[in-house]
C-alpha cells in the first residue's frame, strides 16, 4: 500500500483503499475456494481484475507453459444431468485464460479436467470437457497463464439428464439420443416373460419417455451405441402400475447392447427403461 498506506482489514487480509474514493478495493468473494460462486448452465460474466493468489494444478495438465493458474477465482456447478459437461471461456475473454476443474473439497481436490489454450478458441482462451453424474458438485478454477487479469464469460453446457427415477423420465424423440446410466441407482424388476436366462432385473436404471409419432413398429436400439452390458424395457401407463410391452437383454450380442421392437400407437406415451445387467454401467447413444 506504499509508505503511508490507507488500508482496511477484511477476511482477505489487508487491501488498499482507493485514495480517490476512500473505498476499500476488495477482491471478489470467490477469490477464496471456500466461497466459490454458484453457477448454472449458461453464461456468467467474470472478472479477475482484483483476484489474488495462485493454484498449482497437476503435472498432467502441462501443455508447455507450466501448471500454475494465477489470479484464480472459483465457481461451483451442480451437474444438471449425467453426461458431458463443457466449461469454456472460448473467444470471450480479455486475457489469456486457464481453466481446471475438480470434485471433492478445496483441501483435497480430485482434478478431473483442465485446459490452457483450446484448439479453435481465439485469444488463448480455454475450453474443457468432463463426464459428470447428476447432482455431482464440480468446482471450476478460472485464472490466467501469466498473472494477467481481466474480464471473461464463463459458459457451461450440459449433456444428459437427471432421470434416475421414473417420475423424472427425460423426454426423447425419434433419432439418436446421448444416454448414460452412470448416475442411475434404481433397480427395476421385470416380468418373468423378460427372463432370457440371466434374471429379470435392470440395475442402475435411467428412464426416458417417448410419444409415438406414428402407428406401427418402433425400434429402440443401443446396438453400436453403447459398450456396456445394457438392458432395455418399455411400458405404458403410470410409473406405479407399468404395463410392460417389450424388453431385451442381449439382442446385439452376448453381454453387450440391447434392442427391442414394439408396436406403438401414434400419440401414445411410452416409458423406456435403460440400465445394465448386474451393475453394468456406461454411456453412449440410443436410437
Amino acid at each position: 500500500c506504499g509508505i503511508d498506506p490507507f488500508c482496511c482489514q477484511t477476511q482477505w487480509d489487508q487491501v488498499c483503499v482507493n485514495e480517490a474514493t476512500g473505498m476499500c478495493t476488495l477482491p471478489p468473494l470467490n477469490d477464496d475456494c471456500a466461497l466459490s460462486a454458484p453457477v448454472g448452465v449458461g453464461s456468467t460474466p467474470v472478472s479477475t481484475e482484483l483476484a489474488s493468489g495462485a493454484i498449482q494444478i497437476p503435472a498432467s495438465c502441462e501443455e508447455g507453459y507450466g501448471t500454475t493458474i494465477f489470479n484464480d477465482v472459483y465457481f461451483t456447478y451442480v451437474a444438471e444431468g449425467t453426461g458431458v459437461v463443457t466449461v469454456s471461456t472460448c473467444g470471450d475473454s480479455t486475457f489469456d485464460t486457464r481453466l481446471a476443474a475438480f470434485t471433492g473439497g478445496c483441501s483435497a481436490p480430485t482434478w478431473v479436467a483442465c485446459n490452457d489454450d483450446a484448439v479453435g478458441c481465439p485469444g488463448f482462451t480455454s475450453k474443457m470437457s468432463l463426464n459428470a453424474i447428476c447432482d455431482e458438485t464440480l468446482t471450476s478454477v478460472l485464472g490466467s497463464y501469466n498473472a494477467t487479469a481481466g474480464t471473461a464469460t464463463l459458459t457451461i453446457e450440459q449433456q444428459g439428464y437427471c432421470n434416475g427415477d421414473c417420475a423424472s423420465a427425460a423426454e426423447i424423440f425419434d433419432g439418436v439420443t446421448e444416454v448414460s446410466n452412470l448416475g442411475g441407482t434404481a433397480t427395476v424388476e421385470l416380468p418373468a416373460s423378460c427372463d432370457e436366462g440371466y434374471g429379470t432385473q435392470i440395475t442402475n436404471s435411467v428412464f426416458y419417455r417417448h410419444v409415438a409419432t406414428a402407428t406401427g413398429p418402433l425400434t429402440i436400439s443401443t446396438c453400436n451405441g453403447v459398450t456396456f452390458d445394457a438392458r432395455l424395457a418399455v411400458f405404458t401407463g403410470p410409473c406405479g402400475n407399468p404395463q410392460w410391452v417389450g424388453c431385451n437383454d442381449d439382442a446385439c450380442g452376448l453381454s453387450g447392447p440391447a434392442e427391442v421392437t414394439i408396436n406403438v400407437t401414434c400419440g401414445t406415451e411410452y416409458t423406456i427403461v435403460l440400465g445394465g445387467y448386474d451393475g453394468s454401467v456406461g454411456s453412449g447413444t440410443m436410437t
